[in-house]
């Protein structure tokens, strides 16, 4: 009898003499907006059938968060990479940035930006669990250096490092260099 007073003589196939048996059921649950990878929800009185018709227990719904498209994500900060190419960042310019919201956000990247450099976008992050407003938008900018220059970009970029004082090209070597100068 397991300690219940009385022995089912014959269990009907259902509960097999358990009192309770086992059925599918649908069960809408609203996810928080916020919530964590890995966090686990409570729902009270929607798990098993108690025994000798005790309470339900609970039901517990573990969260796991897919990977977005667009962001990565930091607590309650989202990150966004956002490529730019060498005279975008000696010059600077203007970025359309996604949001969760579906309004792009405008960033200003200035002139000089440096590769690695990260900008915030306030309260455009995830929402807080418990309230208190939102994360930020974290944009991090990173150069993206050409690899297939027409022939014309190519020479404005020899253009260019020669105004700076740094010729490109093929380098002679120290050797080669100190032959010449001394004649």
């Amino acid at each position: 009898c397991h300690g219940e007073g009385s022995i089912v003589t014959s269990p009907c196939n259902e509960c097999r003499g358990q009192g309770r048996e086992r059925k599918a059921h649908r069960l809408d649950v609203t996810i928080p907006a916020g919530v964590n990878d890995g966090s686990r929800m409570r729902l009270s009185g929607e798990g098993d059938s108690g025994l000798n018709d005790g309470p339900p227990g609970h039901l517990y719904v573990y969260i796991d968060v897919a990977p977005h498209e667009f962001f990565s994500r930091q607590e309650e900060d989202l990150i966004y990479d956002l490529e730019m190419n060498p005279a975008q960042a000696a010059l600077g310019f203007e970025a359309a940035i996604p949001t969760l919201d579906g309004d792009p956000a405008v960033l200003k990247v200035p002139a000089g930006t440096q590769s690695g450099r990260v900008f915030a976008i306030k309260r455009k992050g995830i929402p807080r669990l418990h309230g208190g407003g939102r994360g930020d938008l974290l944009v991090r900018v990173e150069l993206k250096v050409p690899t297939d220059l027409s022939d014309e970009q190519r020479e404005l970029m020899h253009q260019l490092a020669e105004s700076f004082g740094t010729p490109v090209g093929v380098d002679k070597g120290l050797l080669s260099k100190l032959k010449d100068a001394l004649g």
